[in-house]
């Protein structure tokens, strides 16, 4: 089974967050994995990366961001990773997995928290979408929502998902099945002023379901997690002929 995937993970300086993370890895024998929001500057990432998974390949976007907003980790043993373009909200990637012979795109995203910034995300996704003929998975924080359904608590406007749906309808783009929290942020406020949004996803083109039908996404919740504040999301493809669960 090939098991990849991402997490916000609201900052990565703190030795038991770290801990934490090595533990997931392992106990769930991912090869591959996009951490966002790290906050690790440039001076400290190869320390932060010892003590996560010291013989793992590392790619950051901290030449283009100070504080290191997207990191791809991947275990050479496991997965051949190109990296073909880094920018402050993505690092895109073509895998080759050693296991089972799968290739395809993938791209990790943490979209700006304010509209312009995120026109740019919109824009390089399309740029992207240009030159996938293969598999392709988006995952990450777009810091969007993309539907009216998902958030409660606060309005969303047409405005506001108009270019979202726009790039997804123009990458031919759409939803993975996903196992899990529906809602993948809240604000932590009181009840009376509590926010849910859906702003974590795993988006795929039609290749992707094509190649890998039975694959889908998983949302976990870690011992240390409060709520839906810190969910690592995985995708879980498996051989079709050794199918027991949902995968592929």
């Amino acid at each position: 089974m090939d098991r990849f995937g991402f997490w916000n993970i609201r900052g990565l300086n703190s030795l038991n967050k770290q801990k934490e993370i090595k533990w997931f890895l392992h106990s769930n024998n991912i090869g591959l994995f996009g951490l966002v929001e790290t906050r690790v500057k440039s001076n400290n990432w190869l320390k932060v990366r010892n003590n996560l998974c010291s013989s793992w390949a590392l790619c950051t976007n901290n030449s283009l961001h100070k504080n290191g907003r997207v990191w791809l980790l991947w275990d050479p043993n496991c997965f051949d990773v190109n990296v073909v373009d880094i920018t402050s909200q993505t690092i895109h990637s073509f895998v080759l997995s050693k296991m089972t012979g799968r290739k395809f795109w993938f791209t990790v995203v943490y979209g700006f928290n304010h509209s312009t910034g995120r026109e740019l995300l919109w824009n390089k996704l399309k740029e992207y979408a240009a030159s996938c003929q293969e598999a392709w998975a988006v995952g990450g924080d777009f810091n969007n929502v993309l539907n009216y359904n998902e958030r409660i608590g606060s309005d969303i406007t047409s405005a506001e998902i108009a270019p979202f749906q726009d790039c997804v309808h123009w990458c031919q783009l759409q939803d993975i099945p996903a196992i899990g929290s529906f809602f993948t942020w809240n604000n932590k406020q009181g009840v009376e002023s509590r926010v849910y949004s859906r702003i974590d996803r795993m988006l795929v083109n039609d290749e992707w379901i094509s190649k890998f039908p039975e694959s889908y996404l998983k949302g976990f919740m870690t011992i240390v997690l409060v709520l839906f504040s810190l969910i690592p999301w995985l995708v879980e493809l498996e051989l079709l002929s050794n199918i027991t669960t949902c995968g592929l």
